[in-house]
């Protein structure tokens, strides 16, 4: 599947190593993605192009071997894809009945200059975020999702999901106020 992702794309890998590890991923962690996925899109056609996309950006990554944590990466990479994707779906959807429905209900969401500036901080901080921290703060707040689904999906202990989150509010709160000095 990979090799046929990568033609796609031009070719554009680097090494047979890192068409090998992004190969690994794709078989340990795709089943988990796509029904990750599947949670927030409707057309299973869009789920597979999504995947599709994501792992199209992990065969990009510079030195995919220095990862420490694919999944949480592949996670974190998800989320991004997921958030464009819908943002486009949202463009597109404007002309519509529902998209003006959906555009009304979200009117003034960011009219406030202030309120639009710190969800542009918490966004540039959220970045700056080891993937493990940003990724479970991401799941937990844009997705609701609970510490047992974190969990699941990062193959970690819900222990471990539990300080991922309170050491990423830890790194948040620094990276914020240094923001604002």
């Amino acid at each position: 599947m990979i090799r046929a992702i990568a033609a796609a794309d031009g070719g554009c890998l680097k090494t047979a190593e890192q068409h090998g590890l992004v190969d690994e991923w794709y078989h340990e962690f795709n089943d988990r993605l796509i029904a990750f996925l599947s949670q927030g899109v409707r057309v299973r056609a869009d789920v597979q192009d999504l995947a599709q996309e994501i792992y199209l950006r992990m065969l990009r990554a510079k030195n995919p071997e220095l990862i420490e944590a694919p999944r949480a990466y592949l996670y974190r990479i998800a989320i991004h894809v997921l958030d464009e994707w819908r943002t486009k779906e949202r463009r597109s959807n404007l002309h519509s009945s529902k998209g003006l429905n959906d555009l009304v209900a979200n009117t003034g969401a960011f009219d406030n200059p202030q309120r639009r500036d710190a969800a542009i901080d918490l966004r540039e901080a959220l970045d700056t975020l080891p993937a493990k921290f940003a990724t479970t703060l991401i799941l937990r707040w844009h997705h609701g999702m609970g510490y047992r689904e974190i969990a699941e999906h990062l193959d970690v202990t819900e222990r471990m999901v539990k300080r991922y989150i309170v050491k990423g509010y830890a790194e948040l709160r620094v990276c914020l106020s240094q923001e604002t000095t």
